[in-house]
């Protein structure tokens, strides 16, 4: 009826079909309480978005995602973790050292974004779509990835690319004494 509002709780599946001309007002929220129960689903459903997010909440609110594994994805292993029983390297992608800083200059910062609008998240966004789909290859494939330069594998990698790879579940490989 007008002037109702309806509460959908979270999960819960819903339509709505409109039958004639109607103005709605949604809101999706996620409370501290909340994210830890929904960032599993995010990350899985929408792994760019929840980087972007996962980079703005690091940088506004440190702390936010406490409690929550919002690195751990498709079974990366921290610095110390047993990697027995882990998959071996079947593949190394070798990835240019010139196309990696080309993504990360065209990645703005949380400053630069907030300054940009919708044109700096969709940057942002781009990038983290980017290395998403190198997580993809190295899951799918249990391939590893080589940043080289001028042909020459072993490239030392960004510290911020390799803190962005390995939210992505990324496999950097680092060869011992070049290719």
């Amino acid at each position: 009826r007008p002037g109702q509002v309806i509460l959908v709780p979270p999960g819960w599946w819903h339509a709505v079909l409109n039958l004639e001309w109607s103005v709605a007002v949604t809101h999706n929220f996620c409370s501290p309480v909340t994210l830890p129960s929904l960032w599993p689903r995010l990350r899985s459903a929408y792994e760019p978005f929840a980087c972007v997010l996962q980079d703005v909440l690091d940088h506004d609110r440190p702390g936010a995602l406490l409690g929550v594994d919002a690195d751990r994805l498709c079974g990366y292993r921290g610095p110390g973790e047993s990697t027995e029983g882990a998959p071996l390297t079947k593949l190394v992608v070798f990835l240019s050292g010139d196309v990696v800083r080309a993504w990360l200059r065209a990645c703005p910062s949380i400053t630069q974004m907030r300054d940009l609008g919708s044109t700096g998240v969709r940057a942002r966004y781009a990038f983290h779509e980017r290395i998403a789909a190198l997580g993809r290859i190295s899951r799918e494939f249990t391939a590893a990835v080589c940043i080289t330069e001028d042909g020459v594998a072993g490239t030392p990698v960004d510290q911020r690319l390799a803190l962005v790879c390995r939210r992505h579940g990324v496999r950097l490989h680092r060869p011992r004494g070049g290719v």
